[in-house]
């Protein structure tokens, strides 16, 4: 059973900048991005976008409106 060891509270950029760039968890909290980690993890390792993401990214590209309601 995997435990999830945190959440990322991600903006429409961050959704478009870690689907699409090479992001790492150090990186998106020190541009300002909203973390909550149930224990601490490594900086230095890359943010790795589900699919999921990536079609969020595309849904917001073509309906601005789900994301600024």
């Amino acid at each position: 059973m995997m435990e999830t060891k945190g959440v990322l509270l991600l903006s429409p950029d961050d959704i478009r900048r870690i689907a699409f760039a090479s992001v790492t968890l150090g990186e998106y909290i020190q541009a300002g991005g909203k973390a909550n980690l149930k224990e601490e993890l490594p900086l230095h390792l890359p943010l790795e976008p589900f699919q999921q993401l990536r079609l969020l990214e595309r849904l917001i590209r073509m309906h601005p409106e789900i994301a600024n309601p």
